[in-house]
Order: C-alpha cells, then sequence, then structure tokens
C-alpha cells in the first residue's frame, strides 16, 4: 500500500518534464578514451577473468578435507564483512593522498597471496586466517577501482568509463566461474585458486608497469604512486 500511495502522489502531482529535441545527448565513445584508459581496462579484465564466484570459496571450505560446519562458516563470513568495510573507509583515505593505482595493486596481490593460500589450506584454522584476510582485498578494490576508471577518463566521458569498466568485468565473471569449474573437476580443488592467484599477481604487475602516473586535476606529481 505505501508503494501504490507513493506511485500515485508521483503520478498525479509532479509533473514530467518533456525533453526537448535540441538537448544535448551524452556522449558514448569508447574508442575517444586514451590509451591510459584501454589499458587499464584490458587488464581489469585479465584480473577479472581468473576472479571466479566466491561460492568456490564456500565450497572449498565446506568441502574434502576441510568440512567446515555451516555456522562456523558464517561466522567466517561477518569477520571477513566487518574487516572489509573497515579496510573500505581507509583505503578510500588513503587512495585520496597516495592515488588509486597503488592501492589496487596491493590488493591484488593480497587476493593473489589469499588464493595461494586457499589452494593449500587443509583445515578449518586456515579458513578462518585467510577467509577474513580476503577481506582486505575487497577493501582496498572495490571502491577504488570504480574511482580510478573515473579518474582515467575526461570528465565529458566519465559515463562511459564507467559503463565500460562495468560491462568488461561483468562478461568476464562467467568464463571466470566456467574456468574455474573445469579446474575444478578435471584436475583437483585446489586448481581454481592457483589460476586465480596467478591472474591476479600478473594483473598487478602490468598494472604497475604499463600504467604511469601523471597529475590529475592540476595537482603536482605524486612520487609514491
Amino acid at each position: 500500500m505505501p508503494a501504490v500511495l507513493a506511485w500515485l502522489v508521483l503520478a498525479i502531482f509532479v509533473p514530467e518534464k518533456k525533453m526537448s529535441c535540441d538537448s544535448a545527448k551524452p556522449k558514448i565513445d569508447l574508442s575517444a578514451l586514451d590509451k591510459r584508459f584501454k589499458i587499464f581496462l584490458a587488464v581489469v579484465t585479465l584480473f577479472s577473468i581468473g576472479n571466479s564466484s566466491d561460492a568456490f570459496l564456500v565450497l572449498r571450505a565446506r568441502s574434502a578435507p576441510i568440512h567446515m560446519g555451516f555456522l562456523p562458516f558464517l561466522w567466517v563470513y561477518v569477520a571477513f564483512n566487518a574487516l572489509s568495510a573497515l579496510v573500505s573507509l581507509r583505503s578510500g583515505i588513503l587512495s585520496d593522498k597516495i592515488g588509486r593505482r597503488p592501492v589496487i595493486i596491493v590488493g591484488w596481490l593480497v587476493f593473489a597471496v589469499v588464493y595461494t593460500a586457499m589452494a593449500r589450506i587443509t583445515t578449518p584454522l586456515g579458513v578462518w586466517i585467510w577467509f577474513i584476510i580476503y577481506g582486505i582485498y575487497y577493501g582496498m578494490t572495490e571502491g577504488i577501482l570504480r574511482a580510478y576508471a573515473v579518474d582515467l577518463a575526461p570528465a565529458h566521458l566519465r559515463g562511459t568509463a564507467v559503463g565500460a569498466y562495468y560491462t568488461f568485468t561483468g562478461v568476464a565473471l562467467l568464463p571466470a566461474s566456467i574456468i574455474a569449474g573445469f579446474l575444478w573437476n578435471r584436475f583437483s580443488p585446489s586448481a581454481p585458486f592457483y589460476y586465480g592467484a596467478a591472474t591476479s599477481f600478473a594483473a598487478a604487475v602490468l598494472l604497475a608497469v604499463l600504467i604511469k602516473s601523471r597529475p590529475e586535476n592540476g595537482k603536482a606529481p605524486i612520487t609514491m604512486d
């Protein structure tokens, strides 16, 4: 009922503004984005192809030889989310000071370490340690990657940049999980995590080497980045 009443108020009392035919249409032109953004898009897509669904982490914890119970894993997940939220807040502040790129690189390296560890663990204690540390990766990259995509684009193409970022990373999720499932079934439950660790490490190295810093918004260069 509240939703129906809200709709009636909008429909009756809020007039719809007519769009002029002469109004400027938003520009969508991926080719207009510069080389740095295109390299970033390629690198983040490489990372995404190795970043399979977190369901594989859950399956790893619940399967042999670990056999972690549902309730203990639920508490692990709560701790993971708490650490992710805390790190996200601090990472946003840090990235404003030293730049987005070094924060993303460290986050991807944390991902590589965690996935390597998840490939090797055999006890619930290992899940407790490494899945919680996984929250550091989330906190250091989730919002920062989107902000970096915006930073690399000119003001009039920021919508295009964000759309391209979501499109390429979203499309990569399906093959990432298909590859992980194939590796799990064809080789071993550890194989998808070694694969994810390798792609994340490669992406971190490429981001560090291929994209150089430059002054943004008229600011002086940041030597730490």
